[in-house]
Formats: structure tokens, C-alpha cells, sequence
């Protein structure tokens, strides 16, 4: 299923992480299939079904895994504006099983990243954050309506 281009995205991000999880696939084909899942020429609503299937609801796969945050990083700052705004109440879908603590963590890890990644010469990148956080907040489900 997880190799089938016509079973549903929730399905298949379901299948290609059962796979991952026994080991069957390599990291370098958990990425590549990541990669093909969320890339540009995916409408949206499929990316973010694929990638509510994978993640389940075990946010600590996004914390630890080397490959399949910057992975989703990328897809989400390659969106345009247009498909940001339709694909962000999919990504919340696929975040709402997450506990507390997870988002809590992966807020954190995704700030800590973001402040590794900042070159120290752009001050105004750590305020674009500080500006964009509540928004994270919200996406997580760590402030204001659930």
C-alpha cells in the first residue's frame, strides 16, 4: 500500500510507517518516499493526509528523527502563502492526537533549530520567529481555541 499510487495518502503515510517502524525500509527510502509524499507537485490536502497517516500519533518520531523534521520543515517553507493557509487546518488534523508534553517538544525543537539555523549577522530572524510563534502555538494546540 505504502508503494501505491492510488490507495488514499492517510493509508499510505499509515503502511510507509509501519514499514519504517519494522525496519523494512532504509532511511534513505523513508526520505526519498517522504520527499516524493510532500513535494510540490502533491495538492496539499493529500501531502498533509500522507503525513497525518505517518505521523499517527507519535510526535516524538518528528523530535528524533534527523531526516523527517527538516523534511516536513522544508515542505511546509516551500508552500506558497495560498497553500500554506489551505494546508495549516490539515496539519493541525494531523497534530491533534499529539499530547501536551509532545507539542510542547516539538515546539521546542523546532525553535531550537530554527535558532541554530539563524545566521548571527540577521537580527531581525529571531524576531521573525518571537512574531510567528503564536501562530506554532496555536498549529500545536498550546494556546488559544483547541
Amino acid at each position: 500500500m505504502a508503494d501505491d499510487r492510488e490507495a488514499a495518502a492517510l493509508v499510505a503515510g499509515f503502511a510507509a510507517r509501519r514499514l519504517d517502524d519494522h525496519g523494512t525500509w532504509s532511511g534513505e527510502t523513508l526520505a526519498a518516499r517522504l520527499a516524493s509524499s510532500l513535494s510540490p507537485g502533491v495538492p496539499q490536502a493529500g501531502a498533509a493526509a500522507w503525513l497525518e497517516g505517518f505521523l499517527g500519533d507519535a510526535a516524538h518520531i518528528l523530535v528524533h528523527d534527523d531526516v523527517l523534521l527538516p523534511l516536513v520543515d522544508d515542505w511546509l517553507y516551500n508552500l506558497d502563502e495560498t497553500a500554506l493557509m489551505e494546508a495549516l487546518p490539515l496539519l493541525r488534523r494531523a497534530t491533534t492526537s499529539f499530547g501536551l508534553s509532545e507539542r510542547q517538544r516539538l515546539l521546542r525543537t523546532v525553535a531550537g533549530e530554527l535558532r541554530r539555523a539563524v545566521v548571527t549577522d540577521v537580527p531581525e530572524s529571531s524576531a521573525a520567529f518571537e512574531a510567528g510563534a503564536p501562530l506554532l502555538d496555536l498549529i500545536l494546540g498550546l494556546g488559544g481555541p483547541s
